[in-house]
């Protein structure tokens, strides 16, 4: 649960993506940082520890 809350704190720190191109790469930012906060990849990191909703406020409005 830590590692949602984190994401969660950081995904509100960051610009919100305008592209589906940069919110794949601001994902990844979030998945290195909560990595290297949990001693992870970054792909375990998304895809075990931070929960997807964290990212759904990014999700809206994005273009391809």
């Amino acid at each position: 649960h830590k590692a949602t809350v984190e994401a969660r704190a950081l995904v509100a720190k960051m610009p919100k993506p305008k592209t589906k191109a940069e919110y794949e790469k601001a994902r990844k930012t979030v998945g290195k940082e909560i990595g290297l906060m949990i001693g992870d990849t970054p792909k375990v990191a998304l895809e075990s520890y931070i929960n997807a909703s964290v990212f759904s406020s990014w999700e809206k409005g994005i273009t391809a």
